[in-house]
């Protein structure tokens, strides 16, 4: 892609093995998911995943040989362009002739694709940067989760899961539904009462609520909000301090295990008790923090982070 303008029947199939890599495979093609390809491919600031665009990328790549002719680069092949099909003209105003090589026209249709501001730009200390090329072309509004969700203390499959309950696009019974996918039931697996969906299942169950009792038991104090909505507004305010980051982890590890175990209840028959579930929680918190001891942080903080490991 640094080199060529792929054909686009390469750049889809290598999307697609993308696509199948990220949610699974069944046959051909890849499973059930809510999460859109555009929305996969946004940068995690934007509320995406970091993949790319295929096309998009491929474009941002090559326009490193605009900027290297707009910024007269001390290099060899810019200065045979210069003198072979510039002749003194400004690359941006140039004017294609038909006996053109093919490559040279390729690069003259990228003044289509981007602007000479956003190209010159792109261009930091002398190195040109195509992801900020790329990401000059988003349209969309920042989202103020990134810090809560893909921060380093969090493992990344929590981070993954995570993403997809902030945007409800965990595969619960009620989305199913919309799909007009037949179910026997629309209940909670867990408790068996009330129709599956991401308020209930993470904070309305009656075993979820008892496994948030033991976490905030051994954590001192309730650390976020019993409410989906009121906790997806918390994520948003962004706050970056350790107790943050800390409170992060315990709620993308509680959230990682409830949806397990919710699974299990669908494919095995069984489900763990609450208590059983919040040990393995508290384990894996425990052994997570140890990443936190290394950072310069309050005595404040460390007494509080040695007395969770001690409980």
């Amino acid at each position: 892609m640094s080199v060529f303008i792929l054909p686009q029947s390469i750049v889809k199939e290598v999307e697609k093995l993308c696509r199948l890599f990220l949610w699974g495979a069944s046959g051909k093609c890849s499973k059930l998911h809510l999460a859109s390809w555009h929305q996969v491919c946004l940068p995690k600031a934007y509320g995406g995943l970091g993949f790319r665009d295929g096309a998009s990328w491929n474009i941002a790549l090559l326009a490193k040989y605009v900027w290297a002719i707009s910024e007269k680069q001390d290099l060899l092949w810019v200065k045979w362009i210069k003198v072979i099909y510039l002749k003194g003209v400004n690359f941006w105003n140039c004017v294609m002739k038909q006996d053109s090589s093919w490559y040279w026209r390729k690069l003259c249709h990228l003044r289509s694709k981007f602007s000479k501001r956003e190209v010159l730009a792109a261009g930091i200390s002398g190195k040109f940067k195509p992801s900020k090329l790329y990401n000059s072309t988003i349209n969309q509004q920042l989202v103020e989760y990134k810090n809560a969700i893909w921060g380093r203390t969090i493992l990344p499959k929590h981070r993954f899961l995570l993403w997809q309950v902030v945007n409800s696009y965990l595969l619960t019974k009620d989305n199913l539904a919309r799909f007009n996918i037949q179910l026997n039931r629309l209940t909670c697996p867990v408790c068996e009462y009330h129709l599956e969906s991401h308020n209930h299942l993470f904070f309305d169950c009656c075993h979820s609520k008892r496994i948030m009792s033991f976490i905030f038991a051994w954590l001192g104090f309730q650390a976020w909000s019993s409410n989906y909505n009121d906790w997806v507004v918390r994520l948003n305010i962004g706050q970056s301090g350790i107790m943050d980051s800390i409170l992060n982890l315990v709620l993308a590890a509680v959230i990682y295990s409830i949806w397990r175990n919710r699974n299990k209840c669908i494919f095995y028959g069984y489900s763990l008790t609450a208590s059983c579930i919040a040990k393995e929680v508290i384990t894996l918190v425990k052994y997570r923090l140890y990443i936190v001891h290394n950072r310069k942080i309050s005595p404040q903080h460390k007494l509080f982070i040695r007395k969770l490991q001690c409980n």
